[in-house]
């Protein structure tokens, strides 16, 4: 494999490929990754897997003059596209959309959406400690080619003496020092906060349009609806089982209620009529129109 240097301030090149493995080496899942997997955790053999991490401390992690290191296993915590599991994450935070009190799937309250957001931003910052994340940026040399989570809750103990030249041999990245002790306090749950470099704010917010707000619609995006919506659904006993998320999204946004300035010309015409009388649809049709373009009443209908 080529050697190239990493442009994102997350992660160091490092000077000998054959140099001992440090806490936050990104690894690949390379062939004889897989054939240790296979004998040992087949379950992580499945390519939703796009990296692994290393989680074990790095002073663990030195080869002695015997050539093993003083931990007996070394840790690796999953890596998975923050896209994937996405939704899984967004059920716990936000309020999932309910028809006959059942939840639909990848479907949420707008008014939660900004619950999703902070969500997004304590990811990418290396602040989200209740679910022990780490954000790995994108960055081709280290083969990470889509914003990633590790999750440092799902681990893989290998041994240490048995594997750790597999491991070496699909190294293709390393965290920076400083990011390397924020995933050490991250793993021991410490009551500090090591100083990051955040990234720039405007690259967070377009990550999280990206992920809340794709422009291109894919499996694995939520869908926002209003609460009205779904009380507009009940009243009409929409039925949405069994029926696939996009479809029963569409057939939601349906559901839309009147807007309160319609309501308000609506409920303004039935009472003028029920104490005046019956008026001609063409008088009828100037009042409306004089109501819609009304400056005072579309302001107090807002």
């Amino acid at each position: 494999m080529t050697e190239s240097t990493p442009t994102h301030f997350t992660y160091q090149s490092f000077d000998d490929p054959k140099g001992d493995l440090q806490q936050g080496d990104i690894l690949e899942p390379t062939e004889n990754i897989h054939s240790i997997f296979k004998e040992v955790h087949p379950h992580f053999l499945d390519a939703k897997y796009n990296a692994f991490l290393v989680l074990t401390q790095t002073c663990d992690l030195v080869r002695r003059k015997d050539k093993k290191c003083k931990s007996r296993y070394i840790n690796l915590a999953v890596v998975r596209p923050i896209e994937d599991i996405l939704w899984s994450f967004l059920d716990k935070i936000c309020q999932q959309a309910k028809v006959r009190d059942k939840a639909i799937e990848g479907i949420y309250i707008e008014t939660s959406k900004y619950q999703a957001k902070n969500f997004i931003r304590r990811v990418v910052n290396q602040n989200e400690q209740a679910f022990g994340l780490f954000y790995l940026h994108p960055d081709e040399a280290v083969n990470i080619y889509e914003d990633s989570v590790a999750l440092l809750q799902v681990s893989i103990a290998l041994r240490s003496q048995e594997h750790y030249d597999a491991l070496v041999d699909a190294r293709r990245g390393r965290l920076q020092s400083d990011f390397q002790a924020k995933l050490g306090w991250l793993i021991g749950n410490l009551f500090s906060r090591v100083a990051t470099e955040d990234l720039p704010q405007k690259k967070r917010e377009d990550l999280v349009i990206q992920l809340l707000n794709p422009i291109d619609d894919t499996e694995h995006s939520p869908y926002w609806i209003p609460e009205t919506n779904l009380e507009l659904a009940e009243k009409q006993k929409i039925d949405i089982e069994g029926l696939p998320r996009k479809q029963a999204f569409d057939l939601l946004r349906q559901c839309q209620p009147k807007p309160p300035k319609d309501v308000a010309i609506e409920q303004t015409l039935f009472v003028i009529q029920e104490i005046v009388g019956p008026f001609s649809p063409d008088v009828l049709d100037k009042i409306k129109s004089r109501l819609s373009n009304d400056p005072v009443f579309l302001s107090v209908c807002k």
